[in-house]
């Protein structure tokens, strides 16, 4: 198993993220982690409908020596749709290059992000990945996600 917290919280928006999902699916070459805004906040608790927040972080072995992120984040607010699609695609967008850019070896930034090293080929390599990204994401030791 892997060790990680399964809550954090997003500051400035004052909301939490709790891990609801953690999967390593070895015959696809991949992993992933699904989570879920389990306190809106604030700032969020009139807009974000209630239960409807669900991202996916998905490293996948690529079988070029790469793993390659994919974050996909579905949500329902009540309005301003147009503003929270802008600050999703930013917020993300910012947190999948920084993630890219800390687990990257050597420090390496594609569009695709990309986690290139010719030491990633396998699904083991994929799962040390995870407990990276997870250790980043959900420990205050580590610094986390600028939002």
């Amino acid at each position: 198993a892997i060790d990680y917290a399964s809550m954090r919280s997003v500051i400035p928006l004052f909301m939490q993220e709790s891990v609801v999902l953690m999967d390593v699916l070895e015959e696809d070459r991949r992993c992933l982690i699904e989570y879920v805004v389990s306190k809106a906040g604030p700032f969020l608790k009139y807009d974000l409908v209630a239960d409807s927040h669900k991202g996916v972080v998905e490293i996948v072995c690529s079988g070029n020596n790469d793993l390659e992120l994919n974050w996909n984040v579905e949500f329902e607010v009540n309005r301003w749709h147009g503003f929270y699609q802008i600050l999703t695609e930013w917020s993300i967008g910012t947190a999948a290059s920084t993630v890219a850019e800390a687990l990257s070896t050597p420090k390496l930034l594609t569009l695709k992000m990309s986690l290139n090293s010719n030491t990633y080929n396998s699904i083991n390599d994929a799962k040390l990945t995870l407990k990276r990204l997870l250790d980043f994401l959900f420990s205050r030791e580590q610094g986390g996600l600028p939002l």
